[in-house]
């Protein structure tokens, strides 16, 4: 079967908690803290119950911890799934093409049926992607690679929709006094992203889904520093060389012949970057003063500015557009003063906002530095040291654990390679006056504190984890 496979291992029932993303932020951040963990225990409950028979690497997990039900928050911690779960694959399989193991092993982690799938015929990750963009429910979304390993994530269409239905505009709009109430008109505005039009990166989702859902078919300009595909097999090539290169194994390392063949393509791009920066640069010059969409990470607008500046480019687009900038700074250090910088040539301030991947929604800055996560994702602080559960009281430190109660094909639960502080207490209320626990602003990862890789305790026994992985290696045969 090649085309047109929708069939799910269980039918998506209805979430009580997910009726939390149609409110607006005033309506959601208002609501008492015991209401929100009555919705999120039975949520999450229901989650449980419904995919742990039908998603094997998280009924595997669920066996080695003996979970057989869900009676409080804290049971799931056992059940947050390490970050490199999502990579588990053998690097075997994209070093040999291998396309049909890849799906078994995708198979493991989401609720959809792939065991018919015929990807015989892939040849290269992109390949593979857009074969289940076009034939399943499926939209992986991939990481960056910077470890040498992609990601891949496999979130659903429908998942996508519900998110920027009712949600991702109100990621723009401000609390209370905040005073950014502007998603109005928001279907007209043009997407400007100093990144890749097209592609499989969270980011580059984002810009299909807005241009799908806000746009809905009109016309509008969406432009783009690069107006092609940011290539998966181009991020697996350029974070597998860069690790071979420092452990010294770069004469170790296998490529497929697809990929190598398109080796020079890939440098082409990278040779033409100051061409198509200036091409960029006079699309935007047209829309100065407008009312625009940007959505990057802070390294692209930072360049971006940098280019601008150069050709006498300052305030260029109306203070009431809609500037989405997140994603850190992937290792690298920006200029001192490079928030000014930006400031000069955007017109206005730009609040950092916090995410990832494997949550569906990322979150701003409040007005006084804090991160307020959307009250269907469940937080979980884990002790680095000991792997145990941090109490849900005062101000604690420890790895950010999640659980997202919007998806409903793959399991939400999700233990990052982040330090986190979070004030739980609803006495000690963050001044901005949304209700609910808040992230610090001292986000930190693990990696960066110890060097080398993110080493992680995990909340239940690390050896069930790793069974849980090796099993997803088992399954792909």
């Amino acid at each position: 079967m090649n085309a047109n496979v929708s069939v799910q291992k269980a039918a998506t029932g209805t979430l009580d908690a997910a009726r939390l993303v149609g409110l607006t932020p005033n309506e959601l951040w208002s609501i008492p803290s015991a209401d929100i963990e009555e919705l999120q225990l039975a949520g999450l409950k229901e989650r449980f119950d419904r995919l742990v028979m039908r998603i094997p690497a998280l009924g595997r997990l669920a066996s080695e911890q003996k979970i057989e039900r869900i009676s409080r928050l804290d049971d799931a911690a056992p059940l947050l799934f390490r970050h490199n779960v999502y990579k588990s694959y053998p690097l075997s399989f994209l070093e040999k093409s291998d396309f049909t193991r890849l799906t078994r092993w995708l198979d493991g982690l989401t609720a959809f049926d792939l065991s018919q799938l015929d990807v015989s015929k892939c040849e290269s990750i992109d390949d593979w992607i857009q074969f289940l963009d076009t034939n399943t429910e499926i939209r992986v979304i991939h990481s960056s690679g910077t470890s040498g390993k992609l990601s891949f994530l496999p979130r659903s269409e429908g998942e996508f929709a519900q998110l920027h239905l009712k949600w991702q505009h109100h990621f723009f709009e401000g609390f209370g006094e905040e005073g950014e109430h502007v998603v109005e008109g928001i279907e007209r505005l043009p997407i400007i992203t100093p990144s890749y039009r097209f592609g499989a990166l969270g980011q580059q989702r984002m810009i299909e889904h807005i241009a799908k859902y806000w746009h809905r078919g009109q016309a509008v300009p969406i432009i783009a520093l690069h107006p092609t595909r940011m290539s998966a097999d181009a991020l697996s090539l350029g974070g597998r060389l860069l690790a071979a290169e420092a452990k010294g194994e770069l004469g170790q390392l296998q490529l497929s012949p697809k990929l190598l063949a398109r080796r020079d393509e890939f440098l082409k791009e990278s040779k033409d970057l100051q061409a198509r920066m200036q091409n960029f640069l006079d699309a935007i010059a047209k829309l100065e003063g407008e009312r625009v969409i940007l959505l990057g990470l802070a390294g692209q607008y930072y360049d971006f500015a940098v280019a601008g500046n150069k050709r006498g480019m300052n305030h260029m687009f109306a203070a009431d557009s809609l500037i989405s900038m997140g994603g850190g700074n992937k290792n690298r250090a920006l200029a001192e003063g490079w928030e000014k910088t930006l400031f000069d040539f955007l017109g206005r301030p730009v609040r950092d906002a916090y995410g990832m991947s494997e949550i569906m929604a990322g979150t701003r800055k409040c007005l006084h530095g804090n991160y307020h996560i959307q009250p269907w994702v469940i937080l979980y602080l884990v002790d680095h040291s000991s792997g145990q559960v941090l109490p849900r009281t005062g101000t604690q430190t420890g790895r950010l654990g999640v659980f997202d109660l919007l998806p409903s094909t793959y399991w939400g639960g999700f233990l990052t390679g982040d330090e986190i502080t979070i004030t739980f207490d609803e006495a000690a209320r963050c001044r901005c006056g949304r209700i609910g626990p808040y992230l610090h602003s001292n986000l930190r990862r693990y990696s960066e504190q110890e060097g080398g890789d993110d080493k992680i305790t995990c909340a239940g026994a690390p050896q069930a984890h790793d069974n849980a992985v090796q099993y997803l290696i088992d399954l792909a045969g």
